[in-house]
């Protein structure tokens, strides 16, 4: 469906000892978010005034503040830090996204080029590892079916393009508007919703009417995550979009956080995906992955 496309890769002996473990970072950071949740403030909310709207009014303006696309494409640098103390580690690669399609974060490293690729369908999600030739192959209805709540491919597409979403939605339709709650002060607007799950979802806004924080949350879990937008600066369609996202994730004994930082932001360029794997790689389980990383510290 999305096209085809191979690549031969080799590794340096120092090189795989030190990049040995960035296969499982992205993917166990995708699954964390796909199978727990989280919140945490964003940064002081802009002194301007809210202009006085009506709920439906102030849904619309929020809705259609975010980017339009059909395919998006962007150079990032990708950073994660496990716990408050740790170093962070750094590396460059691509996203891009076909929407409602695809979505394919690739990391590669210099002289090396491709070195972990992680992809996500609404149906699939599929991590291959260049280094440990190794992947990972799981249905998002095998994924779903052990979260606690409806986070899935669309809502990860939400919150990459800066999205006011509904959990296991693909779109929000006006007739949605009623299982929004929504909450102001003269400056900022809070968005909450419920999933089936009971997990709960917060989105704040200002006068921009740009979201600038995404959280999600479950008490009981005592896990916290807070997706936050910074630095709007024009795609190459004109369109805002934030150049800077940083997610914090906090669980009962550990702290996660990611940093993606966009460069040219492309919209609605043609290209392919791969979304194949290496037969004669090792193939592993979502397990294995998140027990090889709880024991990286």
């Amino acid at each position: 469906m999305f096209g085809f496309s191979k690549r031969k890769s080799t590794t340096k002996p120092i090189m795989k000892q030190k990049n040995k473990y960035l296969f499982f970072v992205p993917v166990v950071g995708i699954c964390l978010i796909l199978g727990m949740n989280a919140c945490k403030s964003s940064k002081g909310i802009s002194r301007i005034a809210l202009p006085e709207k009506s709920k439906n009014e102030r849904l619309d303006l929020i809705a259609n503040q975010s980017i339009c696309y059909e395919t998006f494409s962007s150079n990032v640098n990708y950073a994660i830090q496990f716990g408050k103390n740790s170093k962070k580690a750094s590396i460059d690669g691509q996203l891009k996204m076909i929407k409602d399609q695809a979505i394919q974060l690739s990391l590669k490293a210099p002289i090396i080029g491709e070195i972990f690729r992680l992809t996500l369908t609404p149906d699939k999600l599929i991590a291959i590892d260049r280094l440990n030739k190794q992947y990972l192959a799981e249905s998002m209805h095998s994924i779903r079916s052990k979260a606690p709540f409806d986070f899935d491919f669309y809502s990860l597409q939400a919150l990459l393009s800066n999205q006011l979403f509904i959990a296991g939605k693909n779109r929000i339709y006006p007739e949605d508007y009623a299982s929004f709650r929504i909450h102001e002060d003269p400056y900022s607007v809070q968005i909450e919703n419920t999933d089936t799950h009971n997990a709960g979802y917060t989105f704040t806004s200002n006068y921009t009417h740009r979201i600038l924080n995404t959280q999600i949350y479950k008490t009981e879990w005592n896990t916290r995550m807070s997706w936050v937008y910074d630095d709007f600066e024009p795609a190459d369609n004109k369109s805002l979009f934030p150049m800077n996202m940083k997610m914090e994730l906090s669980l009962p004994d550990e702290t996660v956080v990611m940093n993606l930082s966009f460069k040219t932001v492309n919209i609605d360029r043609t290209f392919n995906l791969d979304c194949n794997y290496p037969k004669k790689y090792k193939q592993i389980s979502l397990p294995e992955v998140i027990k090889l990383i709880e024991h990286l510290q």
